[in-house]
């Protein structure tokens, strides 16, 4: 089924607009600041993310939960169809954080009801040992509903997102196009390590191959 199948009319709308204008903007630079100037006002609509929230409690078709990436609480709301942009809207528990981890693209993040904490880290390795990173906080942010904040992708967007609150939360990200790379960097602050974090399926047909390869 299309991602795109029973969007609400007003969302289709604000994406296939965005679409029109961002296609023909060739410079990343360009799309980010597109993006950071229209995303906040998506925030504000606080009556379609109710509506969303809504559909994914009663069981609806739309937005579809068993569609996942690298993260178990992501929900894909839109994707353009020459890979521009995307969409996804998470859903955080009380006290919920994601990994520390890395993007594959830029990204611009806000909240829509209550605060979205962020937790920046800068890398202090150069990579060459596999498995190993070494990292270290550089700051801390609470983004208030409404509010966003930017990413860029690999090393330089290495953070964390989460809800500090009691209550859960609901936390809405828009990316760009992404790097060809099929995973995305988790990092063990605490152990020095780094670690590829897959797609459900992806990691399961990973997991079969080399059980196989043990098996012959």
């Amino acid at each position: 089924m299309s991602v795109t199948a029973n969007m609400p009319r007003d969302l289709h709308g604000i994406c296939s607009e965005w679409s029109k204008e961002m296609e023909p903007l060739k410079n990343t630079e360009m799309r980010m600041q597109f993006m950071q100037a229209h995303f906040p006002d998506l925030l504000k609509n606080t009556a379609l993310f109710t509506e969303l929230v809504g559909r994914i409690a009663r069981g609806s078709s739309y937005p579809d939960i068993h569609r996942t990436d690298a993260f178990d609480n992501e929900i894909l709301l839109y994707l353009n169809p020459r890979r521009v942009f995307s969409i996804r809207m998470f859903l955080f528990g009380p006290e919920d954080f994601t990994p520390v981890h890395d993007h594959n693209a830029w990204a611009i993040t806000g909240s829509v009801f209550s605060e979205v904490a962020v937790v920046r880290y800068c890398r202090d390795d150069d990579g060459s040992v596999e498995g190993s990173a070494r990292i270290h906080e550089t700051g801390r942010e609470t983004l208030s509903p409404g509010e966003i904040e930017t990413a860029l992708p690999l090393n330089e967007g290495i953070h964390k997102t989460g809800n500090t609150t009691r209550y859960p939360m609901v936390m809405v990200s828009a990316y760009g196009s992404p790097v060809r790379r099929l995973y995305v960097n988790g990092y063990d602050v605490e152990k020095n390590r780094v670690y590829r974090m897959y797609p459900p399926r992806m990691k399961k047909k990973l997991l079969a191959r080399e059980a196989l390869d043990t098996m012959g």
